[in-house]
């Protein structure tokens, strides 16, 4: 009997502790499988070339807008819109009537400012000899103060008269400038050779000249031997790109041919603020900047060699207007010690990534150096060996969960 209840005493121990050790188990196997798995992989050496995309028109380098300096009537048109032009070729031609009539006026009034000035002269030769006889009356006490003082007051007067009559004459002559400078202007040559774009007015159209307002715009004058493509790039990218860097075009509607452009121009002014208006210079809330990409060479293709690119006369050609997309070479490192971008993240305004300790299977956290940065490679200048694991995915994983000595568990391939 008193074996039989050791017995038993003895499996309502073990009874008991089985719950514990299947609890235990739980926990040690729920507890290894909350360590987050990672991915690693080692730096590699490679040539990378950040490459800034973009998009946006064609339009010539040198592109004119005439508008008149003088207003009137458009009484001839003598080009066509999509024609070349040379320079000097006429264009357009204003009423001249009120111009020449300007012009006779002023002929008249300069004649007029002459005879004038020969009349002055004529008297002040006469006041002159008058003057002569005066004084020497004066001399022989045969003529009183008063009448030889009102003689020389007289030559006087007339030396003055003919003085204003030279400077009425000068007058005249600057208003006859003026009037046969407003006729001149009365016809439109072109300033440049090139196609011209656009014209804006129609015969019978009157027109306003620029010196009294804005002017109006009667048409575009365009060299399509140089052309160059209008980008907007945001903030983030205008730091990275300067002038002179090498870009890769193609344009939508010429398929199958790649062009090389040059960075010109970078803008300093917001888009939307080029004239000190505030307007809207965001796209998403990210400020945009203008950049200019002179298209300077055509290639077959990304391997075959650079050619001159002809784009004065001859079909199939890039035109106003067209859609073009672009890669800016914005940066270019040999010999780059590069990793993934999603093994970088962000820590206290520093960038850093987490190597992996084998030994101990934990993240440590490094501060890095970050170069250029190729689709989804980035170079390590500072702060990584060769040799030394990254941990490199998952970013969520990366981002949010690590930090420095967390235990992870290396992802099996």
């Amino acid at each position: 009997m008193g074996r039989v209840k050791a017995y038993f005493t003895r499996w309502r121990r073990g009874y008991l502790l089985l719950p514990l050790a299947f609890l235990l188990l739980i926990y040690l196997s729920s507890g290894e499988a909350e360590l987050p798995e990672v991915e690693i992989s080692l730096p590699q050496v490679r040539t990378l070339v950040e490459r800034i995309p973009a998009s946006g028109k064609i339009k010539p380098v040198k592109e004119v807008r005439i508008s008149p300096d003088v207003s009137g009537e458009v009484v001839e048109i003598g080009c066509r819109e999509g024609e070349w032009v040379e320079r000097g070729t006429l264009l357009i031609k204003i009423k001249q009537d009120i111009y020449l009539s300007a012009v006779e006026r002023a002929e008249a009034l300069l004649q007029a400012a002459e005879a004038e000035r020969r009349e002055q002269e004529a008297n002040v030769e006469r006041m002159e000899g008058r003057f002569r006889r005066d004084s020497l009356l004066f001399c022989n006490q045969a003529l009183s103060q008063r009448e030889y003082e009102e003689s020389q007051w007289d030559y006087k007067i007339a030396l003055e008269q003919l003085r204003g009559a030279l400077y009425n004459i000068e007058t005249c002559r600057a208003e006859l400038k003026e009037s046969r400078e407003n006729l001149f202007k009365s016809t439109i040559y072109a300033p440049i050779s090139g196609y011209v774009t656009k014209i804006y007015v129609e015969l019978g159209e009157r027109v306003v000249g620029t010196s009294q307002m804005a002017g109006t715009i009667m048409l575009c004058i365009a060299d399509m031997g140089s052309m160059e493509v209008q980008v907007n790039l945001n903030e983030n990218d205008i730091a990275k790109v300067c002038c002179g860097d090498s870009a890769e075009i193609r344009v939508d509607a010429l398929q199958g041919r790649l062009f090389c452009g040059i960075v010109t121009s970078i803008g300093c002014t917001p888009v939307g603020e080029e004239y000190g208006y505030s307007g809207n210079s965001s796209s998403g809330g990210i400020t945009e900047y203008p950049v200019k990409v002179a298209i300077v060479g055509e290639r077959s293709d990304e391997e075959g060699p650079r050619e001159e690119l002809k784009l004065q006369r001859g079909d199939n050609r890039p035109l106003t207007g067209m859609t073009a997309s672009l890669l800016l070479m914005a940066g270019r490192s040999e010999n780059a010690l590069s990793i993934p971008l999603s093994a970088v993240t962000q820590r206290e305004g520093r960038r850093v990534i987490f190597l992996y300790d084998s030994l101990s299977g934990v993240a440590v956290e490094r501060p890095v150096l970050c170069g250029v940065q190729e689709g989804e490679l980035i170079e390590i200048t500072g702060g990584l060996s060769a040799g030394e694991s990254v941990i490199c995915a998952p970013y969520s994983t990366i981002r949010r969960e690590l930090e420095n000595m967390s235990s992870v568990l290396v992802k099996k391939e």
